[in-house]
């Protein structure tokens, strides 16, 4: 029983190393990974195109007039860290 478990261990270590290895060797347009990181600029300008900004009117003025002391922007994973510069 013990031996099952050892085996089971060294077969995920395996694969993940295996996956490891594959992900290093892959070139970057092969690796589904980064192709939807690289692939997120043109999806913003994709969505700009068909968005209405009318409806950010109101709020646009109130930004300008300084009726906001401070806007913060967050996000998860990698954009988490965009938004952190000081505006």
């Amino acid at each position: 029983m013990r031996q099952t478990a050892i085996h089971k261990r060294l077969t995920l270590q395996v694969s993940l190393l295996y996956s490891l290895v594959e992900t290093i060797m892959n070139p970057l347009h092969h690796n589904p990974y980064m192709q939807d990181i690289l692939s997120q600029a043109d999806s913003v300008k994709v969505a700009l195109t068909k968005f209405d900004s009318t409806s950010l009117e109101a709020l646009t003025q109130s930004i300008q007039r300084g009726d906001f002391d401070r806007i913060v922007l967050t996000g998860m994973g990698s954009s988490l860290h965009n938004p952190c510069a000081e505006l």
